[in-house]
């Protein structure tokens, strides 16, 4: 075919349908690309959680996460009757109850899914 035959077309190859085109001054990625290295607070205080760390417990070392070591020593002083270990266990058991609840809440769900999933499969 000669290109006097050929018609100009409105779709093809580098031609996407006009309503799916980017608009004139409108971004692709109206939020652009992520920031890296910013992240939430409660990311970085669960991670910090995690490490760990190397602490004495009756003469022995002993390794463990920062979350267990602070576990174990606002337990340790509101069983010695320090007043402000009282406190934190006072607050946190209700917020531990609740984590608690929605993870076997969550776990139930998940089982619940999981069987149905089972029970597709084996039709």
């Amino acid at each position: 075919m000669s290109e006097d035959n050929q018609k100009p077309y409105d779709v093809g190859y580098k031609k996407p349908p006009k309503h799916t085109r980017y608009k004139p001054g409108k971004s692709g990625n109206p939020r652009g690309r992520p920031k890296q290295g910013q992240r939430s607070i409660i990311g970085l205080f669960y991670d910090d959680l995690q490490k760990m760390m190397q602490l004495s417990e009756g003469g022995k070392e002993v390794k463990l996460s920062k979350g267990e070591g602070f576990v174990k020593r606002v337990i340790n002083g509101a069983i010695s009757g320090n007043d402000r270990s009282i406190a934190a266990m006072i607050k946190l058991i209700p917020l531990l109850e609740e984590m608690h609840r929605n993870h076997m809440m969550f776990e139930a769900m998940s089982r619940v899914e999981e069987a149905k999933r089972f029970l597709r499969d084996d039709d």
